[in-house]
């Protein structure tokens, strides 16, 4: 909503205005249950995500999802944004996303996904993957 305020002195002359948006309702929103079907991974691997995103508020959201999956080291970054359908009010959007894991370097990584709309942004809902170490076994020779 729009609201203009005008303030006249008594021979109706215009001293001064301001006009001011302002919005019934609440914007809010979260992810809930990130998921990877996977937690270690071999290079070259796809690795797939699972989540909602939960309208907290009461309006319906039109909200972006922003999703990065990162090495801990600093070496890898990747990210990718998408829009999402609108999201009823208290209601939930579900989605998955699927990370090729080729050229990865040896690591391990977090995944983040948060949601952003109205000009604001969600706390992000983070998983941990690793990649699937070698194990050497002592040789013994007799």
């Amino acid at each position: 909503y729009y609201t203009r305020i005008e303030i006249f002195d008594t021979q109706g002359q215009l001293l001064d205005w301001r006009e001011v948006s302002f919005s019934m309702g609440v914007h809010s929103a979260e992810i809930t249950g990130l998921v990877p079907l996977k937690t270690t991974f071999r290079p070259g691997d796809q690795i797939t995500f699972t989540a909602q995103a939960h309208n907290t508020g009461d309006l319906p959201l039109n909200a972006r999802l922003v999703l990065a999956v990162g090495a801990a080291s600093g070496d890898y970054q990747f990210s990718e944004t998408r829009e999402l359908a609108v999201i009823p009010a208290g209601g939930s959007v579900p989605f998955s996303f699927t990370w090729d894991s080729t050229g990865a370097p040896e690591d391990n990584y977090q995944f983040s996904a948060r949601l952003e709309y109205d000009s604001q942004s969600s706390a992000a809902a983070l998983a941990e993957i690793s990649m699937a170490r070698r194990f050497y076994l002592p040789m013994i020779c007799r």
